[in-house]
């Protein structure tokens, strides 16, 4: 220990003396021979600035990314409530393109649809009353079957409990259109009716529950049987209401 504090008060001596020698030669030599020395002492704290500088930077990098992300998974869901509303309005303005002509018609909101098949019964949010006739831009959806305060089940023509008055186009024939679950038949074609695939038959208003004139069914496949008074028909609903977001109901005439 005397040895190290002896080595170390020489060194002192000896820099000092250096360091006022005249001249300034000392001065200079010393500075030269300091001058790495602190700066390799000082490399440290420069690579630790560095390095702390660029986390910063990083971090500040990383929060901005995140905000942006945030910003697009907002902007992402404005316009996907902004093309919902678009499609509802467009589906509006359908149903009332559709419904021009008919008074006192009011629309409801499809809430989904119930079990018991593929949408054979519907549940509609509005103002219903029992027995109403509910129609789609496309044509007969079907009636108004229970009402359950504010809302309202609404059975469908693929019910196998409808049965629908109706007629073709030339408006002569007396038809019965009948639910199948998935598929309707047309009932009473006479075997020279000339029904063809494609065609649509009408509402005819018999029975005063619907009104005439509207679309029921698509024609998919006619079928003659020989020795039988009557075709075999087998159609679909002329009304694409499973994708409709609004229906319409048509008080009873």
């Amino acid at each position: 220990m005397r040895r190290f504090l002896l080595l170390a008060a020489l060194w002192l001596v000896f820099g000092a003396a250096l360091w006022f020698w005249p001249g300034g030669r000392a001065q200079s030599w010393m500075l030269g021979w300091w001058a790495p020395v602190a700066d390799a002492l000082h490399a440290p704290a420069r690579a630790w600035h560095a390095v702390s500088l660029w986390w910063t930077r990083q971090e500040r990098l990383v929060a901005r990314v995140r905000a942006l992300e945030r910003e697009n998974a907002r902007a992402r869901l404005l316009r996907a409530e902004l093309d919902a509303v678009r499609a509802e309005l467009a589906a509006l303005k359908e149903l009332t393109a559709a419904m021009d002509g008919v008074p006192a018609w009011r629309a409801v909101r499809v809430v989904g649809s119930l079990p018991g098949g593929p949408a054979r019964r519907l549940l509609v949010a509005g103002r219903a009353a029992v027995d109403e006739p509910v129609i789609a831009a496309g044509g007969l959806v079907g009636v108004v079957d229970e009402v359950r305060g504010d809302h309202a089940v609404v059975r469908t023509i693929l019910d196998a409990s409808m049965a629908v008055p109706a007629t073709d186009a030339s408006r002569r024939l007396a038809l019965l259109v009948r639910g199948e679950g998935a598929r309707l038949v047309v009932r009473f074609a006479p075997a020279d009716a000339g029904l063809a695939p494609g065609e649509i038959v009408y509402t005819s208003g018999a029975g005063g529950l619907f009104p005439p004139g509207v679309p029921v069914a698509r024609i998919t496949r006619v079928q003659k049987a020989p020795g039988r008074m009557f075709l075999a028909v087998e159609a679909e609903p002329a009304a694409r209401w499973r994708t409709a977001p609004y229906l319409a109901l048509v008080p009873r005439p």
